[in-house]
């Protein structure tokens, strides 16, 4: 993988390796954690340069480059050498739909689509809450390292899923972990400090000051959840660590907020 150009095959096969790693629950000595850190690596590095893709385009007669040498024109920050040919973006954006299904502990048979990765994925029927942990850390570790103008595209593919997600039930010991929500909320965390607009929160399916509305709202109420059943088995540990990743998005909110190229005012809701 080091020192050979590769294929889409010889990166599907990568990233499948990678995938295995982080969904292995089986080891947990310092070695193996090793491994899944530098898995968490790869993967933060194979969003980054599809949000790359974003933002410069594909050029069709752009000759095959290996993904070390993608990486070093990334982090280079070579433009044009960065532009990979059509097959390793498709493996790129598949990869990308699994993370975030992976994420939200949604199987994978739930997209339409056909991916390299769908006989993989369902052989799983649940991920646990250390792999979904996992993936959320390579979002937030690639929304460090992307560009400005990647970021903007980092959120659009991410920031929507991800707070339909958590925004659509209590917090509980699977679906919506509060380790979970503090993982999703420090991604939320450094993309609205990095960008310093709301502009991030924007989505489709509503307009961006119901977006603000809803996302200042119901950080708030995470500060204090429901004192539920599933509440209490999660752990006094695992709720506290999320009321601080809901302060800190908070006050970023609020930095945003007085900012003066603000769209939105926080006083207005």
């Amino acid at each position: 993988l080091c020192i050979r150009r590769i294929s889409p095959l010889d990166l599907e096969a990568s990233i499948r390796f990678a995938l295995e790693m982080i969904l292995n629950d089986e080891f947990d000595d310092d070695n193996f954690i090793e491994l899944q850190t530098g898995c968490i690596d790869f993967l933060a590095t194979c969003v980054q340069i599809l949000c790359s893709k974003y933002v410069h385009g594909q050029e069709e007669n752009v000759p095959k480059v290996g993904i070390v040498e993608e990486i070093q024109n990334c982090v280079k920050g070579n433009i044009l050498a960065s532009r990979t040919f059509p097959g390793l973006l498709t493996s790129l954006a598949e990869l990308k739909d699994a993370m975030l299904n992976i994420s939200r502990n949604i199987q994978m048979s739930s997209i339409p689509k056909p991916s390299f990765l769908l006989d993989f994925m369902n052989k799983r029927k649940y991920y646990s809450i250390s792999s979904r942990i996992c993936i959320l850390n390579s979002f937030t570790l690639a929304s460090q390292r992307c560009s400005d103008e990647e970021l903007r595209s980092l959120s659009k593919f991410v920031i929507p899923h991800i707070l339909k997600w958590v925004f659509g039930g209590d917090v509980d010991t699977e679906t919506r972990h509060p380790l979970c929500i503090a993982s999703l909320m420090q991604i939320l965390f450094t993309i609205l400090t990095r960008s310093r607009s709301f502009d991030c929160l924007e989505s489709e399916e509503e307009c961006l000051e119901d977006t603000v509305r809803h996302t200042y709202r119901y950080t708030i109420k995470l500060l204090n959840p429901p004192r539920t059943k599933s509440l209490a088995e999660v752990g006094l540990a695992a709720v506290s660590t999320m009321r601080i990743a809901v302060f800190k998005v908070l006050l970023a909110i609020i930095n945003v907020d007085q900012s003066p190229a603000t769209r939105i005012s926080l006083n207005e809701i």
